[in-house]
């Protein structure tokens, strides 16, 4: 066993892309987060309405977490990690499209907030769960891939963050949800080539 994997070739990059796909699509999600309750500040005006918003993304994000195991493990990581993120960017596409075009409802966007973060948190556990077999490849440690792992999460939040800009600097609202849909859909498209069949 330990021959044949000695004889194998170390194949980092498709550790490496997953990695990177992994810090843009993150650094999309953060986008989206501060940008969709400020799109609803902005074209409301209502506190109130941001203040559900918000409250909408935590709901979604505690539902993804709790059926989103099974359905990882039903579907397998690879499958679900792309069927999540593509879905998921889909949602948040729809937001500003809808928007700019024939309208967009108040419980509509929030109907599209809750689908958009519920398929967020299984997508990270299917990344998450691909990491074994691509530090395999890599011939890397789990232990370091993982830790690799964590910090461009870490990172990706901090740059998410700084990424909103100051506000007389700012693009508007619906401008930084395709913003973080394109970071999404791009990272998204990196990890199709790095995943393991």
């Amino acid at each position: 066993m330990n021959d044949s994997k000695r004889a194998r070739p170390r194949q980092r990059l498709p550790l490496f892309t997953m990695l990177g796909a992994t810090g843009l699509s993150m650094v999309g999600n953060i986008i989206t987060f501060l940008a969709v309750p400020w799109f609803v500040l902005q074209t409301t005006g209502s506190a109130a309405r941001t203040g559900l918003t918000g409250g909408v993304v935590v709901l979604g994000m505690v539902v993804g977490g709790f059926f989103g195991g099974p359905l990882v493990d039903r579907f397998g990581f690879r499958r679900a990690s792309i069927v999540a993120d593509l879905a998921s960017g889909l949602t948040v596409a729809l937001i500003p499209l809808l928007y700019l075009t024939v309208g967009l409802a108040f419980w509509q966007l929030l109907v599209l907030v809750l689908l958009g973060t519920c398929l967020d948190t299984p997508g990270m556990t299917a990344r998450q769960s691909l990491i074994p077999d691509l530090a395999d490849r890599a011939r890397m440690p789990v232990e370091r891939a993982n830790s690799a792992l964590q910090t461009i999460e870490s990172s990706s939040d901090l740059l998410g963050t700084a990424a909103r800009g100051r506000p007389h600097r700012a693009p508007r609202a619906e401008q930084r949800a395709v913003l973080g849909g394109l970071d999404g859909r791009l990272g998204r498209r990196l990890r199709l080539r790095s995943a393991p069949p």
